[in-house]
């Protein structure tokens, strides 16, 4: 009884077909995973800029007094937001003396490399009220900058990735601050 059992294992041909299909698995997971990316990313700066927003609005009306928004967002810097005092509505940080100086209240680094934002000013106003007012108490649709129903803000992933996702976030005259899905244009 000189019988040889049969050798258990896996062929090299079996084991190249199993990696081939697991490459091409993977290959069609990848841009799902790639746009789930983007959605987070884009969903998370949207959130930081709502309560950004949200933070500087409740500050104007429990101080009683112009609480403004700024940002730097080109190519020199990365996009940081900061909230002060504004005690004469000029969206800039005024050092003053005494009583009469600004207070910076908050800043925020909010967007990744990856997102971009596209909004028309640097700066809006909340007042002691809550609206929401353009430098210097410019009302909302008085520039082609500011439309009549508010302030608009597109959060986007980088055109260099194959995604559309975009959120838009309005701060209104009342100062009333929503978001919304943006529809991609047809330069996406």
């Amino acid at each position: 009884m000189n019988s040889t059992a049969p050798l258990k294992g896996v062929t090299l041909v079996e084991l190249m077909v199993a990696l081939a299909v697991l490459a091409t698995v993977l290959m069609m997971g990848a841009p799902a995973l790639t746009n789930l990316k983007n959605n987070m990313a884009v969903n998370s700066a949207t959130n930081e800029l709502v309560n950004l927003f949200s933070y500087a609005r409740g500050e104007a009306v429990a101080r009683v007094m112009n609480v403004s928004v700024a940002w730097c967002n080109d190519s020199d810097c990365e996009f940081t937001a900061s909230v002060f005092t504004d005690r004469d509505g000029d969206c800039t940080l005024d050092p003053g003396s005494g009583a009469q100086t600004d207070e910076r209240l908050r800043v925020s680094s909010l967007l990744p490399d990856s997102l971009k934002i596209d909004n028309p000013l640097n700066c809006f106003v909340f007042d002691s009220l809550g609206a929401a007012s353009g430098p210097l108490g410019q009302q909302l649709g008085d520039t082609d900058d500011i439309k009549e129903t508010g302030i608009d803000f597109t959060i986007a992933a980088d055109t260099s990735t194959s995604s559309n996702v975009k959120r838009t976030i309005t701060v209104s005259p009342t100062g009333s601050i929503s978001t919304r899905k943006s529809a991609p244009t047809a330069t996406d």
